[in-house]
């Protein structure tokens, strides 16, 4: 769900791409938080009503499921291409995974 009509998974999308091929740590975090931003700003509504209809339509659920699990997935591809481009301490990589990701995204994504 990026926000959009593109029928290309975000992850294959060339603006990802571009972060996780960058060499610079700190220009891949602020692409990442920018490309993020712009796609939730576009995909939260309709995620929002999304996520109440899976509550009652087990199908929805499933493919509420399927996004949250997709999600991380992405997250820890983001943070092992930041991870490659040098050293980095233990308390920063958890900062920025839990500051990625929200904890909403963890409260969801354990109701399924």
């Amino acid at each position: 769900m990026g926000g959009d009509d593109q029928r290309v998974r975000v992850i294959d999308r060339s603006e990802p791409q571009a972060v996780l091929h960058d060499t610079d740590q700190l220009r891949q975090l602020n692409m990442f938080a920018k490309g993020i931003a712009d796609i939730m700003t576009r995909a939260a509504p309709v995620f929002e009503i999304t996520r109440i209809a899976a509550k009652t339509e087990p199908e929805i659920a499933r493919r509420i499921k399927h996004l949250y699990k997709e999600r991380l997935e992405n997250m820890a591809r983001f943070v092992q291409h930041v991870a490659a481009n040098g050293p980095c301490e233990t308390n920063w990589m958890k900062h920025m995974r839990l500051k990625l990701s929200g904890p909403s995204l963890a409260l969801n994504y354990s109701n399924y």
